[in-house]
């Protein structure tokens, strides 16, 4: 399966059922893409790597008609129309986008080969063929974000984020939550002051970043968690000066 490596950052999923694919697909009247299933059945509705968000089954089905009257009506794409016409972008369907507003769609009479509608770009983008290799491409080409390494899901089900600020360099508090060994993953931007800290005892991650001697760190995880190595986290954070807002 596509999917079996993804990091989970919590075990809580928001999955569909095979029958609920099917169903849609009935509704809809075509397949949708390969390995679409195997997303939506294995982790669900969520965030994966932090930048693409899949569409379950019904929202497909509920929202279709309202993405392309917007396209017929806000098209900008022309640059893209030896890949796809408007016609056939009117015609398509959205089973994805990104945190940036980029989104991915397919026409029904190639299902497998997905295409994206760029949000800063006026032209259109072919993203592979099947599912894994468009959220692949979505995440690894460099043409919408940086590639990104380190895959991950995290879903939005009975989640809660904690916020800390306060007055801080950057390597100071990083260093200090690697320090507590409390990591799975440590994920870091070579070019912004950027680290992730991905830790399964809570079900969550840390977030840390910081601009002008100022840190900000937010804690996801489970709504209910509350484990010693949450408050470890914590008071790592408030010894430095950051409070939680």
């Amino acid at each position: 399966m596509a999917f079996e490596h993804v990091y989970l950052v919590t075990s809580r999923l928001n999955t569909v059922t095979p029958e609920q694919v099917a169903s849609a697909e009935e509704t809809l009247g075509f397949k949708f893409p390969d390995g679409y299933s195997d997303f939506v059945t294995r982790l669900g509705e969520g965030s994966y790597s932090n930048f693409v968000r899949v569409y379950l089954p019904s929202r497909i089905v509920e929202e279709h008609r309202e993405f392309q009257d917007r396209w017929k009506q806000y098209f900008f794409w022309d640059k893209g129309h030896e890949v796809l016409t408007k016609e056939q972008i009117v015609e398509s369907f959205i089973v994805a986008d990104t945190v940036q507003g980029d989104e991915l769609i397919f026409h029904p009479a190639q299902p497998n080969c997905l295409f994206v509608l760029p949000r800063y770009h006026d032209t259109v983008f072919v993203a592979g063929k099947g599912f894994p290799a468009a959220v692949d491409w979505l995440c690894k080409s460099g043409q919408l974000t940086d590639p990104i390494t380190f895959d991950s899901f995290e879903s939005w089900q009975q989640r809660r984020s904690l916020k800390f600020v306060g007055p801080g360099q950057f390597e100071t508090v990083a260093k200090a939550l690697e320090d507590l060994g409390i990591h799975d993953h440590i994920q870091t931007d070579e070019e912004y002051p950027l680290l992730e800290i991905f830790v399964s005892d809570f079900q969550g991650k840390v977030v840390l970043t910081a601009y002008d001697s100022h840190a900000t760190a937010w804690l996801t995880l489970d709504a209910d968690a509350n484990t010693k190595t949450m408050q470890r986290a914590i008071a790592c954070l408030e010894s430095l000066g950051l409070v939680c807002q």
